[in-house]
């Protein structure tokens, strides 16, 4: 009997996102006791927001009671950008632009600068970076807020 693919919101029907995140594509799970993890690999068709990965980091936390869960996704989407077309019917390349967590629509346009270089005389600046841990906190008004680190 060969193993099907099963879908987020199949395996997991309690969860609750309008997201892309429930039509992803479980490949993997993984407990590790000793360590108190889990670890998911996932195939999507579509990018998924940042925000959405925590939110469901948050709920596999919760549900299995574990201390660290790692999300692993795998996107198919193709990367260079979307094709739109144009008022006079020309297709026409979208560039992809770096992104501001919570904020999708951001064009940046300014050159970046490394952040040793960055002082109290700088003003609005520029940086590039990568996330290297990311937690989610529940506030009293009972929403979601998102703690990024970033070097």
């Amino acid at each position: 009997m060969a193993n099907e693919a099963k879908l987020v919101k199949q395996v997991f029907k309690d969860y609750e996102s309008r997201g892309h995140i429930l039509d992803s594509e479980i490949t993997n799970v993984n407990i590790f006791k000793k360590s108190n993890k889990l670890s998911i690999d996932l195939k999507s068709n579509t990018k998924i927001q940042i925000g959405e990965k925590l939110e469901f980091e948050y709920y596999l936390k919760s549900r299995f009671r574990v201390q660290e869960v790692e999300i692993n996704i795998d996107v198919k989407e193709e990367i260079g950008g979307k094709k739109t077309k144009s008022e006079k019917g020309e297709e026409k390349q979208e560039e992809i632009t770096p992104m501001i967590i919570g904020n999708k629509k951001a064009k940046i346009s300014e050159k970046t600068i490394k952040i040793k270089d960055v002082n109290m005389d700088s003003g609005r600046v520029v940086v590039c970076g990568k996330i290297i841990k990311q937690e989610l906190k529940g506030l009293k008004t009972r929403k979601l807020s998102f703690d990024d680190k970033c070097i």
